[in-house]
């Protein structure tokens, strides 16, 4: 899958608008809703900055635990796909990221949201196929 696939199911997981700049193919976000749609000012990147994936996770309601002891040295992103009870996970490592609890924090929010994201597409496809059959 693509960079920009991933960075869409992501965004579809926090509702976030995005689009692509065309020379670089770099994701941009609205900062302010009442610019015109063609105003997409700020980058969009959750995989490398702090507040991009911290909005990301508190728009997909995904949940971050850090758990910072000699046994475990982790960051766990919990989630519950829509429609669904059961709780998902996505656990990263500190030391899979140099010991940086950001980077093992963003890792896990992107990692849970492209899942997220995935799952939305899924009950989309299967619903226009739906109707589709019925329609």
């Amino acid at each position: 899958m693509t960079d920009r696939a991933l960075l869409e199911l992501a965004a579809r997981a926090g509702n976030v608008e995005i689009a692509f700049n065309n020379y670089k193919g770099e994701p941009f976000v609205r900062t302010n809703q009442n610019l015109p749609e063609s105003c997409f000012v700020r980058p969009w990147s959750p995989r490398t900055d702090d507040g991009d994936a911290f909005r990301l996770a508190l728009a997909a309601g995904i949940s971050v635990l850090i758990d910072d002891d000699e046994d475990a040295r982790c960051v766990t992103a919990r989630y519950t796909l829509p429609g669904r009870f059961s709780p998902n996970s996505r656990l990263e490592d500190f030391r899979d990221h140099g010991d940086d609890k950001g980077a093992a924090a963003r890792a896990a929010i992107w990692l849970a949201a492209i899942d997220i994201g995935a799952y939305i597409q899924f009950l989309a496809t299967e619903l226009g196929k739906q109707s589709g059959e019925t329609g």
